[in-house]
């Protein structure tokens, strides 16, 4: 599912119902969007789809905010984080580096202080 046809489900959804905010709803959704995005088998992707859907719905941030977190994601991905030891892609390593960095953090602080 496109994070488009997510952020418009989860809209619906949202508005339909009273939210309870979750912590660090930003930084997991990032995480789970790196990790649906990666070559990780079908059960995890459909667990990351279905998560990234969770921290949209109930997160707190307009569609700007899930848009600009989903294109760090790229960036990190684009990255190469190599194992000194054995060579290995460390692509986990870039999802949670994606999802603790210093651009979500800057993404939270400019929509959380709009409100």
């Amino acid at each position: 599912m496109s994070l488009s046809s997510l952020l418009m489900l989860s809209i619906s959804t949202a508005s339909a119902q009273e939210r309870s905010f979750l912590k660090n709803d930003l930084e997991n959704f990032t995480l789970s969007y790196c990790l649906a995005q990666i070559d990780s088998g079908e059960i995890l992707r459909r667990e990351a789809n279905a998560a990234v859907g969770a921290y949209v719905e109930r997160g707190r941030y307009p569609a700007e905010a899930y848009e600009e977190a989903a294109q760090v994601t790229h960036d990190y991905l684009k990255r190469s984080y190599k194992s000194y030891n054995t060579g290995i892609q460390l692509t986990v390593m870039k999802c949670i580096d994606a999802s603790q960095s210093n651009e979500i953090a800057a993404i939270k602080k400019r929509y959380l202080q709009k409100k």
